[in-house]
């Protein structure tokens, strides 16, 4: 039974990464075959990411409020799916703006309930999260190398119905997740506004939103950076896959890594990384120092990304997980990346690489963050406390 639950996370994570793995690099690739300008492609793409502010904390607080986790993510992967397939019919930058606030209105909250779900499951089958999360990684990495053969062999046109079949499979894989049961909440046990009431959560935010926020310009630029450095597209291939081998690796062995440095102190080295990461990357042209820079990625993203949800698991009653889950995402994945994606392209046009080393400065004060985290104790938020002081905790113990 336990091997099978780890399974079916296991393909749930692969199909939501596979989505990313397209969308991510080659969206923007799509939106300029449809003759998209720069400027409003780099509107769609932070919107994309900004949608996660509203949708993601609203739907997840709902959902703790109903405890229908899997039926949420079935709909709104399948509304994601069906919105996919009408973008074949667009061309025009109205219509396609009007698809992207429902399509990625559907794909934002989809991840924290997923998260929520494998991680109050692996709490309680005791299967460890890193090894089911890892899967997302290897999907990334499959899906991003495959599909730029893909663009390279069949042109721009494929790239969208390659998207859409990520998302018909990650529909499939909702399907299959578990029924996890959690204690549920009346409505006037907790607001989303609960949350941040909690120093030590608010603090946790700024901090995530901060470091995860400074990957915007790597994003947006990284593989323009390196071609104007002169790489090949090759060797930026091989870049972006060197960084998530990184990951796979911190997914397989982070819960030792947790267990004897804390998620708070692995938070902290993760900053620190991620602002060595953009300094190397915005003064050197250097293949092997360019290679050691994206394994820092196992890091910069990796580990605060495990070390964020081990903190969320420990801190938050399972209760509450998809709420907490949800704020986390809209802030760290959402706000921080939407905010940073807009500034790098006048940051790119004025500084070119010295984009990295504003990044790093930003990654430099979300690691500061976590400085002053540390001198403040976490309780256990739960629906029980929500609407108490949450300045008053018990030691962080993790």
């Amino acid at each position: 039974m336990n091997h099978f639950m780890k399974t079916r996370f296991g393909f749930v994570y692969f199909s939501m990464f596979a989505f990313i793995g397209i969308h991510m690099p080659f969206w923007p690739v799509w939106l300029e075959y449809k003759g998209i300008s720069p400027s409003g492609i780099a509107a769609l793409t932070a919107l994309s990411f900004s949608l996660k502010i509203i949708f993601t904390p609203v739907v997840s607080n709902i959902v703790d409020r109903s405890g229908q986790r899997r039926k949420a993510a079935i709909i709104l992967s399948l509304g994601l799916f069906v919105s996919l397939l009408v973008f074949s019919k667009t061309n025009e930058f109205i219509p396609i703006f009007l698809l992207t606030i429902f399509s990625f209105a559907c794909w934002s909250p989809i991840m924290s309930l997923a998260e929520s779900l494998a991680t109050v499951t692996a709490r309680e089958q005791k299967f460890d999260y890193g090894k089911v999360r890892l899967w997302g990684s290897v999907g990334f990495m499959v899906v991003a190398v495959s599909s730029g053969k893909l663009l390279a062999i069949f042109g721009e046109s494929a790239l969208l119905w390659s998207i859409c079949g990520a998302a018909g499979l990650l529909f499939v894989s909702s399907c299959l997740l578990p029924k996890t049961k959690v204690s549920l909440i009346k409505s006037e046990e907790v607001t989303i506004l609960a949350f941040f009431k909690s120093k030590w959560f608010v603090s946790f935010l700024i901090a995530t939103t901060l470091i995860q926020g400074s990957h915007a310009g790597y994003y947006t630029f990284g593989s323009i950076h390196w071609r104007a450095e002169g790489l090949s597209d090759q060797i930026i291939g091989i870049l972006w896959g060197s960084s998530v081998v990184g990951e796979v690796i911190v997914f397989a062995f982070g819960r030792v890594l947790l267990s004897r440095l804390g998620p708070v102190n692995v938070l902290i080295i993760g900053g620190i990384a991620a602002a060595l990461r953009w300094l190397m990357i915005g003064s050197t042209d250097s293949i092997f120092l360019l290679l050691v820079a994206q394994c820092l990625h196992a890091l910069s993203f990796g580990a605060c990304h495990f070390a964020a949800m081990q903190i969320i698991t420990n801190k938050v009653d399972a209760s509450l997980s998809s709420t907490a889950q949800g704020i986390y995402s809209a802030f760290s994945m959402g706000l921080g990346m939407g905010i940073f994606v807009l500034l790098s392209g006048p940051f790119y046009s004025l500084l070119s690489g010295g984009t990295f080393f504003v990044m790093s400065a930003v990654s430099l004060a979300g690691t500061l963050c976590l400085l002053l985290l540390k001198s403040i104790e976490m309780n256990k938020i739960s629906h029980s406390n929500t609407l108490k002081d949450m300045g008053r905790a018990m030691p962080e113990g993790t």
